[in-house]
């Protein structure tokens, strides 16, 4: 993945899964989280909820690049 787009890819994998974190924090009482703790129930939830929409949308990933000249696979 080119470096340009690497982290706006890693925020569009991660949102709805920091979102629904948001929305179990608003709705259990927890104890305080660290920084890392918040971004691996992130991750989980993300992972939980794209293998549970995977099948509506074609068993594709939330983002794709492609090259734009065979010759050359690493220009995207």
């Amino acid at each position: 993945m080119p470096d340009k787009i690497e982290a706006p890819g890693v925020l569009l994998i991660l949102l709805p899964g920091f979102a629904c974190a948001y929305i179990v924090q608003f709705l259990a009482v927890r104890q305080k989280q660290s920084e890392f703790d918040k971004v691996v129930e992130a991750l989980l939830f993300s992972l939980i909820l794209y293998l549970f929409t995977l099948p509506f949308f074609g068993y594709t990933f939330p983002l794709s690049w492609q090259p734009l000249n065979a010759a050359h696979p690493s220009t995207y």
